[in-house]
């Protein structure tokens, strides 16, 4: 907008204001709350780089990220999550060409193994969703299934440190059956 101006030989009919609006990000937040309102609109610079959770932590936590993206509105910028965590715990998970970096689970023989990396990886996700420290409200379930489907928790807290020691009771066993992972699914998500 400025170079437009400057390079016409014209001074620039905007207001000041005006003229601050045309320097900023254009991208709007998506929430039905600003149907019927007033739009909210990121409040970076155009052309900024992604805004990520350490920039928000920087700023109080005021606010919220969408696609890299900050806005101010008061609304919710999202609803909670649900992290449903679906693990195969057949026989096959047994297997050692895998393991788990973690001594909590690599000192134990039954995850010293594909299960155990695979419960490691649920863990450090966790974690990293709880270390931005702006998703207390997620929620967190872990189905494993074999022969059958069992649910080891059901729509708890994100508190990852509670919810690895429940992961960890989780034991290989049984033939892979994928048929009663949908049903288990349903229920912990209504």
């Amino acid at each position: 907008h400025d170079a437009y101006w400057t390079a016409m030989h014209f001074k620039d009919p905007c207001t000041e204001d005006e003229q601050k609006k045309f320097r900023l990000c254009n991208a709007q937040c998506g929430s039905s709350e600003h149907m019927d309102n007033v739009p909210s609109f990121c409040d970076q610079p155009l052309w900024h780089p992604d805004f990520t959770d350490k920039d928000l932590m920087r700023l109080d936590g005021d606010g919220f990220i969408l696609e890299g993206h900050h806005f101010t509105c008061r609304h919710p910028g999202r609803r909670p999550l649900h992290h449903v965590f679906v693990v195969d715990t057949s026989t096959s998970m047994e297997c050692k060409d895998r393991q788990p970096a973690m001594k909590e689970l690599s000192g134990l023989p039954s995850l010293n193994n594909r299960l155990g990396a695979v419960v490691e990886a649920c863990f450090s996700y966790l974690k990293e969703r709880q270390s931005g420290g702006v998703h207390d409200a997620d929620l967190v379930s872990f189905i494993s299934f074999n022969t059958t489907a069992e649910a080891f928790f059901k729509a708890e807290p994100l508190h990852a440190d509670c919810l690895l020691k429940e992961m960890m009771k989780v034991r290989a066993k049984g033939d892979t059956n994928f048929s009663p992972v949908s049903a288990m699914a349903s229920i912990v998500t209504t």
